[in-house]
């Protein structure tokens, strides 16, 4: 569900170049917020806020990042960078726009079943992909 920030973020600028827009959503991990990245004209970008606080847990979490984004995979969401802001770790990540899948099957819309059909091949082929690239990392 979108939100607005109001209180907490409208207006806020976070790592000195992303004007927060709105809230996406929360999750478990976090909450996502969208962002206009104010040195590249007309990008917007996600930021996830994590609520996890634990360094160990978030320096696992960032080097899969890291190795997710030189993947170079149109189908995995680019990662661009991280920062700290009021000891929380902010994830930045590019906007897709369109809402997630959650909400759209919560619309009560429906799938059309091949759709979700072709989803699930495209899935367990970038899955795949991830797996063997995750094997040849760990060869090294």
């Amino acid at each position: 569900m979108r939100t607005n920030c109001m209180s907490d973020c409208d207006q806020q600028i976070l790592d000195g170049k992303y004007k927060v827009v709105q809230e996406l959503g929360e999750g478990g991990f976090g909450r996502v917020l969208l962002a206009e990245d104010i040195a590249i004209l007309d990008r917007f970008v996600a930021i996830k806020v994590l609520k996890d606080q634990d360094s160990e847990r978030q320096k696992i979490l960032l080097d899969e990042m890291t190795f997710l984004a030189n993947l170079q995979n149109p189908s995995i969401l680019t990662f661009h960078h991280h920062f700290q802001n009021n000891d929380r770790l902010h994830l930045v990540m590019e906007y897709c726009a369109g809402g997630s899948l959650r909400n759209r099957i919560r619309r009560g819309n429906g799938l059309e079943p091949n759709l979700v059909f072709r989803w699930g091949i495209h899935l367990a082929n970038v899955f795949d992909f991830v797996q063997d690239a995750h094997s040849g990392r760990k060869a090294l």
